[in-house]
């Protein structure tokens, strides 16, 4: 496993080719470079193209790339969606909404990503939306100094648990799998 935390200009792609010169099999990587940095100005951000049609020149957000294709890279990055997961109920929690409602969006999202999905479908509740309840919840908690926001959060979150569990019960592979039965 390489873990880079570098300096510009791309440690990581260095490092990746060293361990290649050594023979060393890479079965995972995690590349530091580039956390924490914002920036608003043009051109702070740079792609190859054809990317740069689609993503803006500024630096002001985060792109996550990953490699699901290979077993292992598919088990990381399940996992790292369940930390993911537990972290943004802890958050809701700890920002004021009751654990009946939090522990529920958790095990429907843990349900979907695991038992449910069995090929790629795009629901209501995928990871940015998990991820921005929580953070609607424990910003609203801090701006409003009180939990109701976090309350709200975590039902809204619920609700898209609840329509993307309909989406992917609905969805034509499941539905053939019950059909098999």
């Amino acid at each position: 496993m390489i873990v880079t935390t570098g300096d510009y200009p791309a440690p990581s792609g260095t490092a990746s080719a060293r361990a290649r010169c050594a023979d060393a099999r890479n079965i995972s990587m995690i590349s530091l470079e580039t956390i924490g940095y914002y920036s608003d100005a043009k051109g702070s951000q740079h792609y190859p193209a054809p990317l740069n049609l689609f993503y803006p020149s500024e630096g002001n957000f985060i792109a996550i790339v990953g490699n699901t294709w290979s077993a292992h890279g598919s088990r990381l990055d399940h996992v790292c969606d369940r930390v993911g997961d537990t972290a943004a109920g802890i958050v809701l929690y700890r920002a004021g909404a009751p654990g009946v409602l939090v522990i529920p969006a958790i095990a429907l999202s843990f349900a979907q990503e695991t038992w449910l999905r069995r090929r790629p479908v795009v629901t209501v509740n995928e990871r940015p939306t998990r991820i921005m309840c929580a953070a609607v919840g424990d910003v609203g908690r801090g701006v409003a100094g009180r939990g109701w926001p976090a309350v709200l959060a975590a039902l809204v979150w619920d609700a898209l648990a609840a329509i993307a569990t309909v989406q992917l019960s609905g969805s034509p592979s499941n539905r053939a799998r019950g059909q098999r039965s």
